[in-house]
């Protein structure tokens, strides 16, 4: 999506809230988690289930959009190396129903712990340090010494 279309589709949903706040927040979730719950009992099981992990990812970009605003321009997952495929025990399911598992659009890899070891070793990178958070691999990687 451009700028100018995201700024317009922004400007338009902050026009839309104020109408919308007049509505009580409880019976705003309960409207959205409604629609929700009807959208994904229509066809088969696993069609519904690919259309609400359209939402969640939907809904992702929507909390990352709004933590960027909080963040003033600055996300504190951009300060993160690498998602862990075993962040969730949703990854496994969206790669085998053939849907998109990858947390933003642009990754190459998001590996298994092992996987990435072994890709670092591939490299001749050795691991100087390492730690999982928030479901992703944060390390510190060096040449391997001759």
């Amino acid at each position: 999506m451009n700028a100018a279309l995201k700024s317009a589709a922004l400007s338009a949903a902050s026009a839309l809230s104020l109408l919308y706040r007049l509505v009580p927040q409880r019976l705003r979730r309960l409207l959205v988690t409604g629609l929700l719950a009807v959208d994904s009992r229509i066809g088969a099981p696993d069609e519904g289930l690919r259309r609400l992990f359209r939402v969640q990812d939907d809904l992702e970009r929507l909390i990352n959009e709004r933590a960027m605003a909080l963040g003033r321009g600055e996300h504190p997952k951009h300060r993160l190396r690498l998602p862990l495929f075993e962040r969730t025990s949703q990854v496994p399911m969206r790669r085998e129903l053939g849907i998109g598992y990858f947390s933003d659009p642009t990754p190459v890899i998001e590996p298994t712990l092992e996987e990435f070891e072994r890709e670092m070793r591939d490299a001749g990178l050795e691991i100087a340090e390492k730690s999982v958070l928030w479901g992703e691999i944060w390390a510190e990687c060096r040449p391997k010494e001759p």
